[in-house]
């Protein structure tokens, strides 16, 4: 069965869509049935204005929805405003990784990819709770592989560019009002990518550069109320990186996908196959975020966890294809043991609740 959307033409509704939706749909319920426990004090970095703007917006829904009045925590209309924003960022960026796999890897890479998202008991509760975090993973997924589509166009007539341009510069422009750290670790990625995937158009990408962060810019003073004076904004804290292992981050977020990352890594090591652009392009992502953090200490670790899932899903698209039993048993486990974690996770917060 095959829907076609009238206002987007490109895109079609069949199986794979389906299937993917109904993984989205079993993440919001989770994460739903979560944020049904709020969780005090979780509005973290209030240098953000794209939180601040969040916030507001939530204050806004909460008290129409409670008649005026400021709905206490524990209400409907209070969930409603503040955490029902981040179950649908989660979804869009879960959207967004099902799509960028499905392309590099087709049907099944975009399977395993959101399975593991989908079940991952860290996106549940990010996806639940008030946290900039989670716009930042957001905006830096959104950075790189909206960089690697632009350098991809560069051969093609520059009317092609300007949609993507306008994507880049909007990616760049919501990231930096979300968390500037990870704003400007896109930019170092999209610069590197530009560049090293179209050699022959390298005037062309700094052209390209220079008017993403033009846009950027004009977003971020937006976000400021057009004002030069509250635009003003100190660069050095968000430049301050520390050499601070993020693998310690990472296993507390989940051992199993530590292990699962070492297994793919020693399947990328020994199997030539695996060894293509596909694959490298998340790994080099990945690998700054396990070795240094932000000096602010948020959850770098949380930032790499889409491009991990990019990386195991390339990985066992091929692992599928050659040894198809094995592979999808380990994964199919791997999810399934996720799943449960987030399960007993939920049980646990229902009984503290009540």
């Amino acid at each position: 069965m095959r829907l076609q959307v009238p206002i987007l033409r490109t895109f079609e509704i069949g199986r794979p869509q389906i299937f993917a939706g109904v993984m989205l749909l079993v993440l919001a319920a989770l994460a739903l049935a979560r944020s049904a426990q709020p969780d005090p004090g979780s509005f973290t970095s209030p240098d953000s204005v794209f939180m601040l703007r969040l916030q507001t917006a939530g204050q806004a829904v909460g008290r129409l929805l409670a008649g005026g009045n400021a709905p206490p925590a524990s209400s409907s209309a209070y969930w409603l405003g503040f955490h029902t924003p981040f179950v649908l960022f989660g979804l869009w960026l879960g959207g967004a990784l099902w799509w960028v796999t499905r392309r590099l890897y087709n049907n099944v890479g975009g399977y395993v990819s959101l399975g593991l998202y989908c079940s991952s008991p860290a996106v549940i509760f990010m996806s639940s709770r008030i946290n900039v975090d989670l716009l930042a993973a957001w905006g830096l997924f959104g950075i790189v592989y909206t960089s690697i589509g632009v350098a991809h166009t560069l051969y093609a007539p520059p009317a092609k560019w300007k949609p993507r341009i306008l994507l880049l510069g909007t990616a760049f422009g919501l990231t930096a009002s979300a968390h500037l750290s990870a704003a400007l670790f896109g930019l170092a990625l999209a610069t590197f990518f530009l560049l090293y995937l179209a050699p022959g158009r390298r005037l062309a990408s700094i052209v390209i550069l220079a008017l993403s962060c033009a846009i950027a810019l004009l977003i971020l003073w937006a976000f400021h109320g057009f004002s030069l004076r509250s635009f003003a904004f100190d660069l050095s804290p968000a430049l301050r990186w520390r050499w601070h292992p993020l693998f310690h981050a990472f296993y507390a977020i989940s051992p199993l996908l530590l292990l699962l990352l070492v297994f793919c890594l020693l399947v990328l090591a020994g199997w030539a196959r695996t060894r293509y652009f596909g694959n490298w392009a998340p790994l080099l992502v990945l690998a700054p975020l396990l070795l240094f953090a932000p000096a602010g200490g948020l959850s770098g670790g949380f930032w790499a966890l889409p491009f991990l899932f990019v990386f195991v899903g390339g990985i066992f698209s091929d692992l599928i294809e050659s040894s198809p039993r094995l592979a999808i048993s380990l994964i199919t486990l791997v999810i399934v043991m996720q799943l449960l974690a987030a399960l007993l996770h939920l049980t646990r917060l229902t009984i503290i609740h009540n």
